[in-house]
């Protein structure tokens, strides 16, 4: 079974640009310019958010469209407007004195574009903004050399194999990674699986298994983000009208690099049943499922349908390892034998996949669980990022997870498998 995961790294909404045209404003604009008290008021900011109370900072994760109005990975575009002459009642010291000259420096081309929609607006004492102007700003994935090789030992306490949240047995083996330079547009490093024991395995007393787990060396079987937050500054000078006196202004574009690393599975194990309500074998074959024969019905189960939850994450060293092109995943051959140690009871079916392992969350689900109509069955697993900064070093962070549906345990019935995948300290 081959399970395919979509990244998400950057998913804005297209916001038209206008340049030069008045816009009705609110009085209270969420970003002041900074200036002085008395004279803030001439100019302040909308369609943006400060990080914090009076901050002049705004930051944003890159593909959080709450904020990051750019489809584009690895930019953020912040929309903004300028408003002029608000009798703001956060400022009530500030008289307004109309404006007849604006300066903008910064901001790249965007800044250039709000100098422009400001100067088609003076001279003014009227309460007016400018439409909203397309501010990019990009990750700064410049500079940091490539990760290196981390192995990941596994410690035989803390790499579990679990069954709907139950640790029921222990992984030992190891896994080796290297990663390259991030890239300077997207913050992102391509992951090699470049070497590992010859099997990873769990022991689980509950059912007397051994699960076998053959990793292959691949190039290109993920990524990890470890871009550096990058910053684009605007300062704007605002002449009181008929006199020499500048209001100074000036605030901060951040913008983060963000993945969506979460991996979802889910699965229906009924259907329909072939026969009642005039349910056939059409309708599971047009459903993509398969045909169960249990206790005398023939049962539609649904196929494994993979997503990804509504979950950024802005923390550098979130990495995972996925088969979606042109990522290849983490291919294993999964094996059941008896008995440790795998490989000595002889040659075996097992199943070849690319399963994808994440350091973020791994959810999975099983609806209409145990054939039991509307009963659902959902656990998942929460990972945690490497170290950007000391990749290479052993035990210094990072924990791989992985969760999938699982249809007809042993004594369980349906159920949810989780891995975690644990560095010896």
């Amino acid at each position: 079974m081959l399970f395919k995961f979509a990244i998400a790294l950057g998913i804005g909404l297209l916001v038209g640009q206008g340049v030069g045209l008045a816009q009705q404003c609110p009085p209270d604009c969420p970003l002041k310019g900074g200036g002085p008290a008395a004279s803030d008021c001439l100019v302040e900011f909308g369609g943006v958010t400060p990080s914090s109370a009076n901050s002049r900072v705004v930051r944003c994760d890159d593909g959080d469209p709450s904020c990051d109005q750019d489809p584009q990975p690895g930019v953020c575009g912040f929309d903004v407007s300028a408003c002029l002459n608000n009798a703001d009642p956060a400022l009530p010291q500030c008289a307004i004195t109309g404006v007849d000259e604006i300066r903008v420096r910064g901001g790249g081309q965007g800044g250039k574009d709000l100098g422009a929609a400001l100067e088609a607006l003076l001279p003014s004492s009227d309460n007016v903004c400018t439409e909203p102007v397309r501010i990019s700003v990009p990750i700064n994935g410049q500079g940091r050399p490539p990760l290196g090789r981390r192995r990941v030992q596994l410690s035989e306490n803390a790499s579990t194999f679990g069954i709907n949240g139950l640790a029921l047995g222990t992984f030992k083996g190891f896994v080796e990674f290297e990663a390259g330079a991030p890239d300077p547009a997207t913050g992102l490093a391509i992951v090699d699986v470049v070497d590992s024991s010859e099997y990873i395995e769990a022991f689980v007393p509950l059912g007397g298994i051994t699960l076998c787990l053959k990793p292959e060396p691949v190039q290109g079987a993920g990524v990890i983000s470890c871009g550096s937050p990058a910053g684009r500054s605007l300062r704007v000078n605002a002449r009181f009208a008929g006199g020499e006196h500048y209001d100074r202004d000036g605030f901060l574009l951040q913008c983060r690099s963000s993945v969506n690393y979460t991996t979802y599975l889910t699965v229906d194990h009924n259907i329909g049943v072939v026969g009642v309500d005039g349910f056939t074998e059409e309708d599971c074959s047009a459903a993509g499922g398969n045909i169960e024969n249990r206790m005398g019905q023939r049962i539609c189960n649904g196929s494994f349908q993979t997503g990804q939850l509504d979950e950024l994450s802005a923390a550098p060293g979130e990495m995972i390892l996925a088969p979606i092109p042109p990522l290849v995943g983490f291919p294993v051959q999964i094996v059941q034998e008896r008995n440790p140690p795998c490989g000595d009871e002889g040659p075996s079916g097992g199943m070849s996949t690319s399963i994808a392992i994440t350091t973020m969350r791994s959810a999975a689900k099983i609806f209409d669980a145990d054939n039991i109509p509307g009963e659902e069955r959902e656990f998942d697993i929460q990972g945690e990022p490497f170290s950007c900064d000391d990749f290479s070093e052993p035990g210094s962070g990072g924990v791989l997870v992985f969760a999938a549906p699982q249809l007809n345990l042993p004594i369980l019935g349906d159920g949810v498998t989780q891995f975690r995948f644990t560095d010896t300290e």
